[in-house]
């Protein structure tokens, strides 16, 4: 794929879930799902390499005993293409049962960094932005069809521990892009519907399942697109990015890529009406995926910029100069151009999120493949048929 709209398009199609869920949601039906053979949702056999050679997590921490819960990831190869800034470094793929062939995207860390959600499709991303609809990821245990439905994975001593969340409804709704508080009582997230999405909450029940989910009034949402929530760890703060033209989103912009990022606060009985952020947030050809600190003070996001980004996406970080206004951008993370020589690198990356301490820095990557076809007219560099999670530390 030659490195045009197109390519920068379909990059940033795989990282705002919610362009690509557009597309999908007429045609999510899992009955025609082609048979695939399951994932081992559970923890691996083997203990997997932490960062620092050891297992995942901390040593001595095991399940039911009273050491601190594990926040070291297990982490599988190095992803190569990746510049990194703000001293983190060594980013490395998220190995199995949390990364599959299938689509996994929406990273979010909790803020104590111990449980990883992330949304699951089994739809092929590369047939997706040829316009075919292929599905050929693993079939996750208790997935509903090939759309997306949010997992929850804890870190043990032996590997990741992937469970489909309790949050998701029945039958094959889409849903993914979520975010939670600190103390994981309360979850945000976007339900897709026909080629809208909304902002939905739910509440953890003393069970510890989630409860129902209720849709967020107006103006939160709007015929508009809604997407990529993300809350403050207090819970009292939201951002979100919305292609809407105006808060009350009386009009909503095209394509619908065409977005800013939004902000509203919790004052106790009611969300307030949503405001434009501004300032360096507003200064990247495209502006979503947005994450905060614990009191927002500083602000990433994923952008597209052909001066400072010659990939298909890059995390950018803004800090706050006011209520919804934040400084210039800076660079957080950016990828290697897609061209022939960059097989096997990573070519986008968004969808960042980082426990509060900072220690750890993850996303969501797609990376180039090979030419699909030498004699095609669109023969160049593609991005590989899956899209994958990531992790980077600070050392």
């Amino acid at each position: 794929m030659s490195r045009g709209g197109k390519a920068v398009a379909s990059a940033s199609v795989a990282l705002a879930i919610g362009a690509g869920v557009a597309i999908l949601s007429a045609s999510c039906g899992g009955d025609d799902a082609a048979p695939a053979p399951p994932v081992d949702a559970g923890a691996g056999d083997a203990t997997l390499p932490g960062f620092d050679g050891g297992g995942g997590g901390e040593a001595g921490a095991d399940a039911g005993s009273d050491a601190p819960p594990l926040t070291t990831p297990p982490v599988g190869a190095p992803i190569v293409g990746l510049e990194l800034f703000g001293g983190y470094a060594d980013p490395r793929e998220l190995p199995p049962p949390v990364s599959t062939s299938g689509w996994e995207d929406s990273s979010f860390i909790s803020p104590d960094g111990t449980t990883l959600y992330f949304g699951y499709a089994r739809f092929n991303f590369t047939a997706l932005t040829r316009g075919e609809l292929v599905v050929d990821g693993p079939d996750r245990p208790g997935h509903a069809g090939a759309g997306f439905d949010v997992y929850e994975a804890r870190i043990t001593a032996s590997g990741w521990d992937v469970l489909r969340s309790t949050m998701n409804t029945a039958g094959d709704v889409s849903e993914a892009a979520m975010a939670v508080d600190r103390a994981q009582k309360n979850m945000f997230f976007i339900r897709f519907e026909g080629s809208l999405g909304d902002i939905y909450a739910t509440a953890r029940q003393p069970s510890g399942a989630w409860g129902a989910p209720t849709k967020l009034p107006s103006p939160v949402n709007t015929p508009c697109v809604e997407d990529n929530v993300h809350v403050t760890p207090d819970g009292k703060q939201m951002f979100f990015d919305s292609n809407r033209t105006d808060a009350a989103g009386s009009a909503c912009n095209t394509p619908e890529s065409n977005r800013d990022i939004w902000t509203s606060t919790w004052d106790g009985a009611a969300w307030s009406a949503p405001a434009r952020v501004t300032g360096g947030p507003t200064e990247t050809a495209v502006r979503w995926q947005p994450f905060t600190n614990t009191d927002g003070s500083v602000l990433m996001w994923s952008g597209y910029d052909a001066a400072e980004c010659p990939s298909g996406s890059c995390i950018y970080q803004a800090t706050r100069e006011g209520p919804a206004k934040y400084g210039p951008r800076s660079m957080v993370a950016r990828a290697a151009p897609a061209d022939g020589s960059k097989i096997g690198q990573a070519f986008a990356i968004g969808e960042v999120s980082t426990p509060e301490d900072g220690k750890y820095l993850y996303f969501t990557f797609i990376k180039v493949a090979p030419p699909r076809d030498a004699g095609a007219s669109d023969a160049g560099p593609v991005i590989e048929g899956n899209v994958s999670l990531g992790v980077a530390r600070r050392p």
